[in-house]
């Protein structure tokens, strides 16, 4: 892929599942959940086709529960296997959206 193509999120699912090797993606740098709508379309995808998805964020968790919080926050976290606070290291596990565990 090259640098700075705008690419529809069916496109971009298409590139990853072309990688047979692909066990699951995970959205770091910047703020993964100031894109939630489209990451949880693109999770959606993946997710669909067998993969694994995980996410860092700067958000606290209450923060993405919120009514104040980035728009599609819900949607994404609801496709979410694993969800890491790089700030406190937490990390939860989820299935279905429900909370399986934190450290």
């Amino acid at each position: 892929m090259e640098e700075n193509q705008l690419v529809s999120v069916e496109e971009l699912a298409e590139r990853i599942l072309q990688e047979p090797d692909h066990q699951g993606v995970t959205f770091s740098g910047g703020e993964p959940f100031l894109q939630a709508t489209t990451l949880a379309e693109l999770a959606k995808l993946v997710k669909a086709a067998g993969l694994s998805v995980m996410s860092f964020r700067g958000f606290t968790l209450p923060e993405l529960r919120s009514s104040t919080a980035p728009a599609g926050a819900a949607a994404l976290l609801e496709q979410l296997d694993i969800l890491i606070d790089d700030g406190s290291r937490l990390v939860i596990g989820f299935r279905g959206g429900i909370e399986l565990s934190s450290n």
